[in-house]
Parts: C-alpha cells; sequence; structure tokens
C-alpha cells in the first residue's frame, strides 16, 4: 500500500511547489518560502522513513541488504532534520517581513504601536518532540551501517556477492519506489558504494571501530535529550520507544567494547543480529564458525 500511496504522492510535490512560485509573485509571501511545498515534502520524507523501516518489520531484508537500508534511512532522516532548518529559518525570514509592513502602518498612525518581536516556533510541540526521535534514529542508522562495514571487513557477514541476486539488483529493486519521486531524488547504487565500501574501507579497522561506537554514544546523548522532551516529558508510548532504542546504541557500544579490543581473526565469527530490544534496530554479537572437521563429526 505505501508503493501505491508514494506512487499517487509524487505528483503533488510539483503542484505545492508551482502554488508556491505563484503565491510569492504575488507578493502574499516572502522569496524563498514556500509552505506548500515544504509540507509535502515533509509528508513524503516520514513517508520514506516508514517504508525503508518497515522491511525490517516485516522480516523481508537478507542480512547482506542491511547496510544499504541503513544508509538509506540515515540520508532521509538527514534530510528531515535539514528541512525543519530551513523552515525555521523561511518562517523567521516571513515574520521579520511582517513586522516590517506592520512598523511602517504603526509609524503613519502615532497612535499605534509596532508589537514587539519574538522568536518565531515551527511546528506543534509534538512535531518538535517526533524530529528529536528523528535525530536519534539517525545516530542509530549511522552506528550500524559503519558496524555492519566492519563486520563486513571481518568476514562476519555476507557481501551479497555470494547471493543469488547481486546487490545492485537488490539495491534497485529495494528502493525502486523512491524513483517517482522528483524529491528528494532517488540516491544511485554507485553512492552506496562510494560511501559504504570506498570510504570505509580505506579507514583502519581499528578507527573505524572507534568511529562507530562513538556514533552509538551521539545516539544515545540524542535519546536523552528526546527523553527529556521539548515542550514538555514524552508521552508514555515515545518513551518507551526511547528506551528500546537507548538498549540498541548501549548494547552494540559495549559490543564493540568486548569483541574488537583485539580485532577477532577474519573469518573466525559469524554476526547474529538480535532484534528482540527492537524490531527494526538489532543487537548484534558474534558466534565462533563451527569448524569443518566439527560439522562432519556432528553429521
Amino acid at each position: 500500500k505505501l508503493r501505491i500511496y508514494l506512487a499517487e504522492w509524487a505528483p503533488l510535490q510539483d503542484l505545492a511547489d508551482e502554488l508556491d512560485m505563484h503565491m510569492q509573485s504575488a507578493g502574499y509571501i516572502e522569496r524563498g518560502v514556500a509552505p506548500f511545498g515544504t509540507w509535502v515534502l515533509t509528508q513524503t520524507l516520514a513517508t520514506m522513513c516508514r517504508f525503508l523501516l518497515l522491511g525490517f518489520e516485516l522480516e523481508l531484508y537478507a542480512p547482506c541488504e542491511f547496510q544499504m537500508v541503513y544508509w538509506y534511512h540515515e540520508w532521509v532522516c538527514e534530510l528531515r532534520l535539514q528541512l525543519q532548518s530551513a523552515t525555521q529559518q523561511a518562517a523567521a525570514a516571513q515574520a521579520a517581513a511582517a513586522n516590517a509592513t506592520a512598523a511602517k502602518k504603526a509609524s503613519s498612525n502615532k497612535k499605534k504601536r509596532p508589537g514587539t518581536a519574538s522568536k518565531v516556533v515551527v511546528g506543534s510541540a509534538a512535531h518538535r518532540q517526533e524530529l528529536l526521535y528523528v535525530a536519534a534514529v539517525r545516530e542509530i542508522s549511522c552506528g550500524l551501517m559503519m558496524l555492519l562495514g566492519l563486520l563486513r571487513r571481518l568476514s562476519a557477514v555476507c557481501d551479497g556477492a555470494l547471493e543469488f541476486t547481486p546487490l545492485s539488483t537488490r539495491f534497485a529493486q529495494r528502493f525502486a519506489v523512491f524513483s517517482q519521486l522528483s524529491h528528494p531524488a532517488p540516491l544511485p547504487f554507485s553512492r552506496y558504494l562510494d560511501v559504504c565500501e570506498t570510504k570505509l574501507e580505506q579507514l583502519p579497522l581499528e578507527q573505524l571501530a572507534a568511529a562507530t561506537a562513538n556514533c552509538f554514544k551521539s545516539a544515545k546523548g540524542a535519546i536523552d535529550k528526546a527523553l527529556q522532551g521539548c515542550d514538555g516529558p514524552p508521552s508514555a508510548a515515545q518513551r518507551a520507544e526511547l528506551v528500546c532504542l537507548a538498549k540498541v546504541a548501549i548494547g552494540n557500544r559495549a559490543f564493540l567494547a568486548a569483541e574488537t579490543e583485539p580485532m577477532p581473526q577474519r573469518g573466525a565469527k559469524r554476526a547474529v543480529f538480535d532484534f528482540s530490544a527492537h524490531t527494526c534496530y538489532p543487537l548484534v554479537r558474534l558466534k565462533p564458525v563451527a569448524s569443518s572437521k566439527a560439522t562432519q563429526a556432528a553429521s
């Protein structure tokens, strides 16, 4: 259903952007302020996040696909946060223009005084709380993406080359629905390879492990901030979700400290993904690979 929804939703972005341009030309809003296009893009990004994570809940992804999904999800979360920052700036510009107009009218009428400018707050309290959650899951996804890169270099997970379907084909199939969207533009497979293979491969294993641990540390800090709340404490459901995320961040950071000092021998262990703490973000552990002699004896 989400595939059909995104396909039917996609044309709305161009219509909303065109409406913003007409309102700017008519002088109703300032240049650079795009309320309708921004709202449509906000809904699009939220749906993209839901689509990506739903695959984990339905157990559709193979372990060799985990990294590319978390990589894509981290990028979408970053766009959501950037959009909020841009919206805040646009709202401040629109408010400044409105205050300037009010000041001019007030100066022509001595009986009226212009009101004092106040800080513009964008969105409801629930929306701002959701953005704190988005910041937390962005760090979680980034940490898992880097952790999976580390595990692949240790031959603890399959890199996709041994699968019947090449990873490039899996990438195209998993994210084909996003190709119907005009904004944001879909990410190509070459960009995934550049980030998750070329750049991560250049880092020494110890440096990659340290950077991954720092990412989970940042995730825990973002989760703590979300637990404090924006304009008040989060709801019971939100708190329960954040507590589950904290377990993932703490557990995977502890895993890195226990398993990467020193680094295990390449191919000696296999990764196991435990989704008991959270349905979308696993706890990772390693188990020794059974030797061929032991396997033959058991058979």
